[in-house]
């Protein structure tokens, strides 16, 4: 191709990757971990299931990639396709499929940690205590008499 820049499309696809790298497993890198909440305070964790979601759809994506690379004819000329299936689709399904389990992990401890944070403070809560009746007015102070 007379005229085109080839550091563009390397550009663009360096770029691509870089993306995919920055989202790389999103349980795994965004996913607030409960460390220890003092009793005072409800547990300060994700309690989303959006980013296991999210990984799983890229785990599918990725496996639907890998099926697509190795359906293809099996001559030489696929075998670009074939490699980047293995090396590239089949790693990162791996990687976002396991940050998905993570990160499903990860929310049910949260959401169990903050079930029973609750069931405390609702167990620390003074008892009930009816106010008392309202006070009855002095017996002279009825109506007055009728002349």
């Amino acid at each position: 191709m007379v005229g085109a820049k080839p550091i563009a499309g390397g550009a663009s696809r360096r770029r691509s990757v870089a993306a995919v790298a920055l989202l790389a497993a999103c349980s795994f890198v965004l996913q607030d971990v409960n460390e220890g909440s003092p009793p005072d305070r409800p547990p300060t964790c994700s309690t989303s299931y959006a980013y296991s979601i999210v990984d799983g759809l890229i785990t599918v994506a990725g496996g639907a990639g890998f099926v697509y690379a190795i359906r293809c004819s099996g001559d030489i000329s696929c075998l670009g396709q074939i490699l980047a299936g293995v090396f590239i689709a089949v790693p990162i399904s791996i990687t976002y499929g396991l940050s998905g389990i993570y990160g499903i992990t990860r929310t049910r401890r949260c959401n169990r940690a903050r079930l029973l944070w609750t069931e405390y403070v609702e167990s620390q809560a003074p008892p009930f205590i009816p106010s008392a009746p309202p006070i009855a007015p002095p017996p002279d102070a009825g109506p007055p008499p009728l002349k």
